[in-house]
Parts: structure tokens; sequence; C-alpha cells
């Protein structure tokens, strides 16, 4: 149970930061395939695909980096939680990495919380962004969580140990601009690791 839980809210936190990077760095790849060869070949993570990257009407890639940018700085840096709602589509849907866990994806209202509650369980948290990669309706994030598990998080006690994560997350944009999919990859069981549950299994 506690790990279960834990695996959705890191997975959460990957959401916002991470999707950037992989989408984007595909992209990139794939428009080099285009070039020499003629035809395009990308391929993304397990679970459901992204759609093809195609320019959405209202946003360039610039703003979509634009929207990542406010929820790693406004929503995880300053834990304003309400900016999700105001770069993620009502219906948005994160599909996490394979797990233990039960949970394959999640809302915006599992976002939410679960950005509140890691704003509580680390108070020092920070998102550093690696990298960004913006094609499309596409984005690709590669990004770091760093800070001090100081506080509980779900039923999880706090280790009072420092946290240093990294996640990747691929983005899918609709035609409002708004973040509507994410696919969020990160270490599963280095984060096991860092939540001091390696050893003490599910409870």
């Amino acid at each position: 149970m506690l790990r279960n839980r834990l695996f959705v809210g890191l997975a959460i936190v990957a959401g916002a930061l991470a999707l950037i990077a992989i989408g984007f760095l595909l992209g990139n790849l794939a428009s080099s395939s285009d070039d020499s060869s003629g035809s395009r070949n990308t391929e993304m993570p397990t679970g459901s695909s992204p759609t093809p990257a195609t320019a959405s009407e209202s946003a360039s890639p610039s703003d979509h980096k634009a929207a990542v940018k406010r929820v790693i700085d406004e929503g995880f840096n300053q834990g304003n939680a309400d900016v999700l709602a105001e770069v993620y589509s009502p219906d948005y849907v994160g599909h996490l990495p394979p797990s233990e866990t039960q949970r394959h994806s999640l809302s915006l209202d599992d976002y939410k919380e679960v950005l509140i509650l890691l704003r509580t369980a680390i108070p020092d948290l920070r998102v550093s962004e690696q990298f960004m990669i913006s094609e499309g309706n596409m984005m690709a994030v590669r990004a770091t969580l760093h800070g001090t598990f100081t506080s509980e998080f779900y039923d999880v006690p706090p280790t009072n140990d420092s946290i240093d994560i990294a996640f990747t997350v691929i983005q899918r944009f609709d035609d409002q601009g708004k973040i509507a999919e994410e696919w969020i990859e990160y270490d599963t069981r280095g984060l096991d690791q860092v939540f001091g549950l390696s050893s003490s299994g599910d409870s």
C-alpha cells in the first residue's frame, strides 16, 4: 500500500516535469531521419503511444515550453497547485511507467493532490530541468527533483534524507495549448530506495 501510493505520487511529479525531454528529443531525431531518408521513425515508451506531432491552432513550441516552465517554477518550486488548472486540460491523462503499482494512469485531480502532498513532505522541494525539446504539439523534458524528505508522504514516514530523482516526461498539447496527455518515465527501484521502502515491503 505504501509503495503503491508513493509511486503514484512521484509519478505525478514526473508528469509536470518530465514529459518534455523524450518527446522533443525523439522529434529532433525524427527530423534528422526525414532529411536523410524522407521517412520518420520514432520509438515511444511502453503503453499508450503519443499522437503524431502536429502544430496546434493556438500555441507554438515556445508557448509549450513556457507552459511547462510555469508548472515547474510556480507549481513545484513555489507550491502554487492552482497553476495546474491553467496549464493542463480538464481531461488530462498521465501514463505511469511499468512498476509494482496497480495504478497505471493519473487524472488532473490526482496530480494536484500529489503536488500539494509533496510540497508538505519535502518543504525544500526544487525541480530543475536539464533540457526541453519541442516540436509541433509534442514536448519532452528531462528534469530532476531535489529536496529533503522531512514529513510524512501519504503513509510513508519521513527519512530526513536528501532526494535526487531524475524524470523524463513526454507531453502532448491539445488545440487549445493545454497539456492533455503525458508519458512519465522514472527509476521505480531507485525511487523505492530513496524513500526507504526497499527492505520494508508493502504494508
